[in-house]
């Protein structure tokens, strides 16, 4: 986890953590801020590295404890954004599946969402799919 403390757990990684996926994501998905040099990685295991910009970066960061060392992740909301975002690498079956299993929560929030997909530049696709959806 060392190669990860300075990161951010992301896309598929995150949605596994989450419970927001039926998918067990081979590699983990790491998010960087786009100014920051990129890491040597180690042979294992996989990470993919995905960099963001100001706003993409630091919307929705939270921390979680993994075997008592804090891990930064994003929340909820901003995994789903992401998911928009990158549907095209991730699958649309996996974005898909993703916010339909956050809409089945009661956690869920969609004043946030909708607010994190206006940041995050993804509004006009978010509104569309929740239109569907809801």
């Amino acid at each position: 986890m060392y190669c990860l403390k300075y990161r951010l757990i992301s896309l598929l990684s995150a949605l596994s953590y989450y419970e927001l996926t039926t998918n067990n994501p081979w590699e983990y998905y790491v998010a960087i801020h786009r100014d920051h040099f990129k890491p040597t990685l180690p042979d294992y295991p996989p990470i993919s590295i995905y960099y963001f910009s100001d706003k993409q970066y630091y919307t929705g960061i939270t921390e979680i404890n993994i075997k008592g060392e804090k891990i930064k992740i994003y929340d909820r909301e901003k995994i789903i954004c992401d998911c928009i975002r990158y549907r095209k690498k991730i699958g649309v079956d996996v974005m898909k599946e993703a916010l339909q299993e956050y809409l089945k929560q009661n956690y869920r929030n969609i004043d946030k969402l909708i607010k994190y997909a206006e940041i995050t530049g993804v509004k006009t696709l978010m509104s569309r799919y929740l239109e569907v959806l809801i």
